[in-house]
């Protein structure tokens, strides 16, 4: 049993490292519910998701008690990108550790990390709410994964004429921005002076709140939504 559950693991960390390269392949809405559309963080959690969810099918498709087993395939679901966002962010704020080598090792140790807490949990004796608890916080999670996810790279240069870390309020006057919606943050206005990039990852602008909100804005026909960040 237990080989086989490490089995079901290691082909779930190649599943996950083979849809990374989804998109990039066949580029749509349904594939980027699936697959990372860009290099960041949250989108490269579906990594973690989608092969562990497919793999906790598996794993209880013949278990004479189901219940438990999902309860604690869900924990390792979610304790997963736990492991990895906690090791992520520790190397690379307290060490200034990163790059792909590095990216690939937390990943497949997060993975195994995710299976080792579900086998030892699904062997104990889990309260009955517990599991749906989990079961709501990893629909939660899944379906978070799939609507919020980033707009594609290429998305971001048809409509605003920039690469990613140069996206610009000034961005607002292309006909192309026409769909796009200004949100900032309250304080953000509170401010006398708004900064902004100039369109390019190097350069940088400093405006007067007031003309960006009640000129430029405006003038482009657009409105500001606030939101608290």
């Amino acid at each position: 049993m237990k080989r086989k559950w490490w089995t079901v693991c290691f082909l779930s960390i190649l599943a996950g490292s083979a849809l990374h390269f989804l998109y990039d392949l066949w580029p749509n809405p349904l594939t980027a519910v699936f697959a990372p559309v860009n290099e960041s963080v949250w989108e490269h959690l579906k990594l973690l998701y989608w092969p562990f969810l497919a793999a906790a099918f598996v794993l209880t498709k013949d278990e004479a008690d189901g219940r438990k087993s999902w309860c604690g395939l869900l924990a390792g679901l979610l304790g997963a990108p736990l492991l990895l966002l906690g090791a992520y962010y520790t190397l690379l704020s307290g060490f200034a550790l990163y790059g792909l080598p590095l990216d690939l090792i937390l990943y497949a140790l997060a993975m195994a990390g995710g299976f080792a807490l579900a086998w030892h949990l699904q062997r104990a004796r889990l309260p009955a709410w517990l599991c749906g608890v989990l079961v709501i916080a990893a629909g939660i999670y899944g379906a978070a994964l799939a609507l919020f996810s980033f707009a594609p790279p290429e998305l971001l240069d048809t409509m605003m004429g920039v690469t990613v870390g140069a996206a610009t309020v000034f961005s607002l006057l292309r006909p192309e921005a026409r769909d796009v919606q200004l949100v900032m943050d309250p304080d953000v206005l509170a401010e006398p002076f708004y900064g902004c990039s100039d369109g390019t990852t190097t350069g940088y602008m400093k405006l007067r709140t007031a003309d960006v909100t009640e000129r430029l804005v405006p003038a482009t026909g657009h409105s500001v939504q606030m939101c608290r960040m």
